[in-house]
C-alpha cells in the first residue's frame, strides 16, 4: 500500500511491482494541501489516477479529500470528507472505491462508524502489526516499510517478531516487569 498518492508511485514503485508481479493500493487525497502532507512532493493528478486505475494489479483507494486528521473533524464535516472522496475517486476511475486508509493513521470508534456508512469494505491503519485472521477490517494494520528501514528490521517486521516482542512489552508494563 501507497499512501498520499505521490506521483513518483509512477515512476518508481510501479515498475519494480509490475516487474515482480506485486499488487499494489495506492490511497489518494484529492485535494490535500501540502501543509497538511507534510512537504511539496507532487501528487497525482486526475489523469494519472485514472491511467492508474486501468493498470489491472493497482488498486486506487481514499486517503480522505484534504488529508485533514479524521479524529479531529466534527462528524458531519468528516462523514461529508468520506463521501465526496469516494465519489470523487470513483467518478475518476469509474471503478468502485472500496477502501480507504485512514489520514495520519488516526482512527477510533466514530471513525470506523462513519467510514463503514460511508459505504467503504475496510479502513486502514499506520498501525505496525501483521495481519491475522480474525482482525477487524476497519482497523487493517500494515507493515511501515519507508527509506530509513533496514533489511533487518524489515524482516523482524514481516516475520512477526516485532509483533511478538510488543506483546511481551505489553505484558511486561502491565504487569510492573
Amino acid at each position: 500500500t501507497f499512501d498520499d498518492g505521490y506521483t513518483d508511485f509512477v515512476s518508481h514503485a510501479l515498475p519494480v511491482l509490475k516487474s515482480l508481479d506485486i499488487p499494489s493500493a495506492v490511497f489518494v487525497s484529492p485535494w490535500a494541501a501540502p501543509s497538511e502532507l507534510g512537504n511539496s512532493h507532487s501528487l497525482l493528478d486526475d489523469g494519472a489516477i485514472r491511467a492508474l486505475a486501468a493498470e489491472p494489479s493497482v488498486e486506487i483507494g481514499a486517503h480522505g479529500m484534504t488529508h485533514r486528521k479524521f479524529t479531529a473533524m466534527a462528524q458531519d464535516a468528516m462523514a461529508l470528507e468520506l463521501s465526496e472522496c469516494k465519489a470523487k475517486i470513483e467518478a475518476c476511475t469509474d471503478k468502485p472505491c472500496r477502501y480507504l486508509a485512514y489520514p495520519k493513521g488516526a482512527f477510533d470508534d466514530i471513525v470506523t462508524r462513519l467510514t463503514r456508512e460511508a459505504g467503504f469494505a475496510a479502513g486502514f491503519t499506520v498501525k505496525q502489526r501483521l495481519v491475522r485472521q480474525g482482525s477487524d477490517i476497519f482497523a487493517m494494520h500494515r507493515i511501515i516499510v519507508d527509506r530509513d528501514i533496514s533489511f533487518f528490521e524489515f524482516r523482524q517486521r514481516v516475520t512477526g517478531v516485532m509483533d511478538r516482542l510488543t506483546q511481551v512489552w505489553n505484558i511486561h508494563q502491565k504487569y510492573g516487569g
